[in-house]
């Protein structure tokens, strides 16, 4: 083995570089494609984003300062964060029972202190601009059938399963009920019950 690399001759001048001259320009090829490659996936990415209807969707409760005195209110707080406008055409509430088919109930066109206080429908919102709307907190004790099952365990499921769904122009966008504002909607179920008996 050693003989056989003793017998090598060592490269002169620029005969090493040469060599090495091909090499180097393939791997500049093959970074400068794999750069170029990148740049028109992330462009094309941008572009189809800037095409796609993103909201944004959170429920809360607030306080709301109507006379006579302040109220409890369920906030619903929509807001573009794509960058392209959005209609709404209308909200409302969502729950269904395993294996079957969900129901809604609309609240937006109920008209009271709270509902006066949103935002008008339809309404148009430009990237980054939101839109609120109120509803009282005890909706569910008016009209009970939609939540209030006699079995409290339906009664759980439909209340777990609980989401808001924003309606535009284009398609429906929907949101789950954070985890507080379901125990709190569970408490104002049990107290429902009992005041019924």
């Amino acid at each position: 083995m050693w003989n056989f690399f003793h017998g090598l001759r060592a490269c002169a001048d620029w005969q090493c570089v040469n060599s090495f001259a091909s090499w180097f320009s393939t791997a500049l090829t093959l970074v400068i494609s794999g750069s170029a490659l990148f740049i028109s996936i992330r462009a094309y990415r941008y572009a189809k984003q800037k095409d796609v209807e993103a909201l944004s969707i959170s429920i809360g409760t607030c306080i709301l300062a109507t006379p006579p005195k302040a109220q409890n209110a369920f906030s619903i707080t929509v807001t573009n964060v794509g960058h392209r406008s959005a209609s709404l055409k209308n909200y409302s509430w969502g729950a269904r029972m395993p294996f079957s088919q969900g129901s809604q109930f609309i609240t937006f066109f109920l008209t009271d202190d709270f509902t006066k206080l949103s935002a008008p429908l339809p309404a148009a919102l430009d990237d980054g601009e939101e839109a609120q709307f109120f509803q009282s907190i005890n909706v569910f004790d008016r009209h009970p059938t939609f939540l209030y099952h006699p079995s409290q365990w339906r009664a759980w499921l439909l209340i777990n399963s609980l989401s808001i769904s924003v309606t535009t122009t284009r398609r429906s966008h929907h949101q789950r009920l954070p985890k507080g504002v379901r125990r709190l909607i569970w408490t104002f179920y049990k107290q429902y019950i009992l005041s019924q008996k």
